[in-house]
């Protein structure tokens, strides 16, 4: 396996190797510049979100489009360890979860107090971390999609 570094431009992902720095991959993959792209763990999909309102699946072994669960502006992709599912952060003051395997909504969306702008999950899968605008941090549990604690301190 070749080791790799993904980047987004104006409309497309591109795949380096850290070996040599050789292009190894570039697929045209928005109407409008990429936000966040993600490379599931153990696997060959990557994932694109864009300002053009989409998230993309995409085959990295030959840069076909192989999903589209959503079309809403996304800013932000975080992926499970495991690779079973993503979460987004909405310009509509939400996150969503989708699994990466039927490419749909597997929760209802989680609410925000502000435009999320980032998102991770815990290495357990458990835990959803998201930032506002306000710098505000919101853990929520992905079990029963419940706010689990939130802090003020500038992110």
């Amino acid at each position: 396996m070749v080791s790799c570094r993904l980047t987004g431009t104006w409309r497309n992902i591109r795949v380096w190797s850290t070996d040599n720095a050789e292009l190894l991959l570039e697929i045209d993959a928005h109407e409008e510049f990429v936000l966040s792209v993600v490379w599931l763990p153990d696997s060959q999909q990557l994932i694109s979100a864009s300002a053009d309102k989409t998230i993309k699946f995409w085959d990295s072994s030959n840069g076909a489009q192989i999903g589209q669960p959503c079309t809403s502006y996304i800013r932000s992709l975080a992926n499970s360890s495991d690779g079973s599912f993503i979460a987004t952060a909405s310009g509509d003051k939400t996150m969503h979860l989708w699994s990466t395997r039927s490419y749909q909504q597997i929760e209802q969306a989680l609410e925000h107090t502000a435009l999320v702008f980032c998102v991770a999950i815990s290495p357990s899968g458990e835990l959803l971390a998201s930032g506002d605008k306000y710098g505000n941090l919101q853990l929520w549990s992905i079990e029963n999609t419940l706010c689990a604690a939130l802090g003020t301190d500038s992110l």
